[in-house]
């Protein structure tokens, strides 16, 4: 069966208070406080745990808070392997304002690592891993390390077998064609950066994501998921062009809401020339009564999508374990699933 590890080089310490108001300038009282040990990576194996599967994380941590932290993720049930390195681990504070639904973060930025433990960190999971695991790394990098470390694990990864998923937003375009990850996930602003897309957003397709856009991002990857924050979230892939249809899904808190296979022709455009046809299918977010934080939900989304892939689908005719492309039917029921994971955790009171 395909495990999935994660990759977490730059983890954070989440500290959520959830306050009837905030007052500047006096003291501000509330009996809800969440502390959690976060990081993109961590996200994704504490999203599978919730579901009642193991995604083992490995972790690059400062040994100032790397016991507490451990304990942290030993309290939620996560199987982890840490890296420990001289320094603290980020801690970030979160202000959830329940009447007027804002959220404010006050974040402390103080780790850093050298490239050799990036590295280490990744060897420490080569014995583990079995042809055709999936690894994300997934997150921001430390002081130190840079995205050549990045191509450099995703490489060893690949080559002793590994389907690769990156989610960085520190990778360039040509880091990322370095690194020949199996699947990435940037979100829109993200994705605009990586093929300078300055252009404004499309009115025709969801989220401002314009066909242009999404056919440049799978030049970089096999596969790509593409997070739209409250717009929902694309699955594309290079394709042979076929004919743009509907498809319908039932929302799992409110009433059916269109999905949308995109099939284009070939785009040209002043960036990036000649680009290849792609296949795409988009699909609306979850409405859910009351959104509380979106900490996290970019990392649940892609949760959720892994979780299909891996434990729920009957089997993978078209061997995109193998590292190809995932099949048109399975990737809409992953991205209804990443969706689902998504609405999860910006429900939960924190």
């Amino acid at each position: 069966m395909t495990t999935v590890y994660t990759l977490t080089l730059n983890p954070v310490i989440d500290v959520h208070f959830a306050l009837e108001g905030i007052v500047p300038g006096v003291e501000n009282y509330t009996k809800i406080r969440k502390k959690i040990a976060a990081g993109k990576g961590v996200n994704i194996s504490r999203a599978f745990k919730r579901h009642g599967v193991s995604a083992p994380a490995f972790v690059l941590l400062g040994d100032s808070d790397a016991e507490l932290y451990m304990k942290m993720l030993e309290t939620d049930g996560i199987e982890a392997e840490a890296k420990i390195v001289h320094g603290q681990v980020r801690e970030y504070v979160s202000l959830n304002d329940m009447v007027k639904n804002t959220e404010t973060r006050i974040c402390f930025k103080a780790f850093s690592a050298a490239s050799s433990d990036a590295l280490e960190l990744g060897s420490m999971l080569l014995p583990r891993l079995q042809p055709g695991d999936i690894v994300c790394i997934s997150g921001g990098l430390p002081e130190g390390v840079s995205p050549a470390d990045v191509v450099k694990l995703s490489n060893t990864l690949r080559e002793n077998g590994a389907l690769t998923v990156i989610d960085c937003a520190a990778m360039d375009a040509a880091s990322l064609k370095a690194a020949k990850p199996w699947l990435i996930k940037p979100n829109l602003s993200e994705a605009k950066a990586l093929v300078n897309d300055f252009s404004a957003p499309d009115p025709d397709c969801s989220g401002g994501a314009s066909d242009t856009l999404i056919a440049s991002l799978t030049q970089l990857s096999e596969n790509v998921l593409l997070s739209l924050g409250p717009a929902g979230a694309v699955y594309a892939r290079r394709a042979a062009t076929e004919i743009r249809k509907k498809a319908r899904r039932t929302a799992v808190n409110g009433p059916t809401a269109p999905a949308e296979r995109h099939d284009a022709s070939t785009y040209k455009t002043p960036q990036n020339g000649l680009l290849e046809p792609f296949c795409g299918i988009s699909l609306p977010a979850v409405k859910i009564p009351h959104c509380y934080s979106t900490v996290g939900a970019g990392d649940n989304l892609l949760a959720g999508f892994l979780y299909y892939l891996v434990n729920e689908l009957p089997a993978d005719p078209d061997g995109f374990s193998a590292g190809g492309a995932i099949p048109e039917d399975a990737a809409r029921k992953a991205l209804e699933t990443g969706l689902n994971f998504a609405a999860e955790v910006c429900s939960e009171v924190r």
